[in-house]
């Protein structure tokens, strides 16, 4: 079959070279462990048979033809299965189409590439080991389209020139998550061969993976319109151009690479000394950089971290740096491939989760139930995310609050927002938000989301402070759905009490002293709990009348 042909993408000789990290908290996808398998392939199977355990098809992509939104197809008996392998069908975000190994055998492993194409979003790929030696394609796992995930796989390319994991590059993609693998050996020299490459994508969520050995380019590349991504707890060793390189240029498809973060990764030991490069295409002719972009709390190692001019290309602009530690992360076995940390490791808590990624019987925590947020969605009001419901110990949580617009979606990570409660902020009037929460064990880590709030509101009051009324004020409030009863106060005396909508009040100014007075509106929600207006507004009365309308 023909996939589309992926074009490299060129570098500079010289390159800046940074150390990225980036904040805790948030992920965005689900960790959740796969459906039970609908449909079977086996090796002992045939195309001609219906695809059941006891008559399965013979071909991966047989199995992944016959597949539906909402169906796992399962490679059993493990085994490898030789050839490309191409999801002409999708599913949905709750439906997802996916393709794994039988729980019940061995892990199965696909001697070919993957590729979800534009067409096919919400394609899972779990469990698998994909070894890409002598491919027809020069990328190994194609995540094309929106909501397409990569976990608990191990992804390989023997040395061979080509690049693990491609996100975008077709379009900009959404909803994109890859956790919990390994990803090594592609490339034997060079700049252009990495384990991922994210280019045209919003949102990616990065993390738990072991990313080594990929010595024909860096670990991750970021490149045009990478967006809001978040890259965490993952471990970097070993690759040959560096660690990552945030990058980007401008062009039809949108500009660089911007408002990504990095946290709690271990970057270590780059062939060429740098784990962290910044390269922004065109900047020498008055072409713009990326913005945003935040390397913090993470380990590095044997590789320079350093966001001075001497290594940029360019410029240095669009990427910040903080509370990065330097420090031996002392794996257990390194040259083996083993990148769990000592009991004396100074890493502990960063990089990816204890024991090995992508490997047979892990057991990471599974979402059984979406966290939820309590509270009411008003400027200033405080929110609380639960964890959600959890299959499997976890051992600790990890929270992000995110930013969407008044839809639910186009979300972003919100910054220094990682506690289990967040406060609204005036940036937050007219948007929406969600949580999600990472569930931690020692087998690994998953993410579950929660739905989004109503829009939040930005005042409830429609009398603003600092105002000067005169005559009778129509005065209105804004509350949210729920709201049992709304109090209208003034001086610290409550002049009316509603239980029914539309929520309003005639004050009558004339009847006040002129001068400086204190107005403002609670409200009960549908628990009957209480909530005062914050802060109070201050107004000044002037004496001469009119009749004002202030509905908001």
């Amino acid at each position: 079959m023909t996939y589309p042909l992926l074009r490299r993408r060129l570098l500079p000789a010289l390159m800046l070279v940074a150390v990225l990290t980036l904040s805790l908290g948030g992920v965005t996808p689900t960790g959740s462990a796969s459906p039970p398998c609908t449909l079977y392939a086996s090796l002992r199977g045939s195309d001609s048979n219906p695809g059941t355990l006891a008559a399965p098809f013979r071909t991966a992509q047989k199995l992944v033809d016959a597949l539906s939104a909402g169906k796992t197809g399962c490679l059993t008996g493990g085994g490898t299965f030789v050839g490309d392998v191409r999801f002409d069908v999708g599913g949905t975000a709750s439906s997802p189409v996916t393709l794994s190994s039988d729980p019940s055998s061995v892990r199965a492993t696909v001697n070919g590439a993957l590729y979800d194409p534009p067409t096919s979003p919400y394609v899972t790929i779990d469990n698998l080991r994909v070894d890409a030696t002598n491919a027809d394609q020069n990328v190994a796992v194609q995540l094309f389209a929106d909501g397409g995930r990569l976990v608990n796989s191990d992804i390989s390319g023997g040395g061979q020139q080509r690049i693990g994991v491609q996100v975008g590059y077709q379009k900009t993609v959404t909803g994109v998550e890859i956790a919990n693998n390994r990803i090594h050996d592609f490339g034997s020299s060079g700049i252009y061969e990495h384990g991922i490459y994210v280019d045209l994508a919003d949102g990616a969520q990065v993390h738990d993976n072991v990313i080594y050995r990929n010595l024909g380019g860096y670990g991750i590349q970021l490149w045009t319109h990478s967006l809001n991504g978040h890259f965490y707890r993952n471990t970097f060793d070993g690759n040959g151009a560096g660690s990552v390189i945030i990058s980007g240029q401008q062009n039809a498809n949108g500009g660089p690479s911007s408002n990504n973060q990095f946290d709690h990764n271990i970057f270590s030991n780059p062939v060429s000394g740098h784990n962290v490069v910044i390269f922004w295409s065109g900047v020498s002719g008055g072409a713009p950089t990326g913005t945003g972009n935040s390397v913090h709390d993470n380990v590095y190692w044997k590789g320079d971290l350093d966001p001075g001019s001497a290594y940029c290309s360019g410029s240095c602009s669009g990427v910040s740096y903080s509370t990065n530690k330097n420090a031996d992360p002392l794996y257990l076995d390194r040259v083996g491939g083993d990148f769990t940390l000592q009991s004396a490791s100074p890493a502990l808590g960063y990089g990816a989760a204890p024991g090995s990624p992508g490997t047979p019987g892990s057991s990471a925590p599974a979402s059984t139930s979406a966290p939820t947020i309590s509270g009411n969605p008003v400027v200033g009001q405080v929110l609380t995310a639960s964890v959600g419901g959890w299959a499997g110990s976890a051992a600790a949580y990890a929270y992000n609050w995110q930013r969407c617009n008044s839809s639910g979606g186009s979300c972003a990570l919100i910054s220094g927002a990682t506690s289990a409660s967040y406060t609204l902020d005036p940036a937050d009037a007219g948007a929406t938000v969600r949580a999600t929460v990472t569930a931690i064990s020692t087998s690994g880590s998953s993410v579950a989301t929660s739905a989004p709030t109503a829009v939040v509101i930005a005042a409830v009051s429609s009398i603003a402070d600092g105002s000067v009324l005169s005559g009778i004020v129509h005065w209105t409030a804004t509350v949210p759905a729920g709201t049992s009863s709304v109090e209208f106060w003034l001086d610290s005396k409550r002049l009316s009490v509603l239980t029914v909508a539309p929520y309003s009040y005639d004050l009558d100014t004339t009847k006040l002293a002129a001068g400086g007075h204190i107005v403002g509106v609670a409200w009960s929600d549908s628990a009957g709990v209480r909530h005062p207006a914050s802060p109070p507004q201050t107004v000044t009365v002037s004496k001469r009348w009119r009749i004002l309308d202030i509905s908001g």
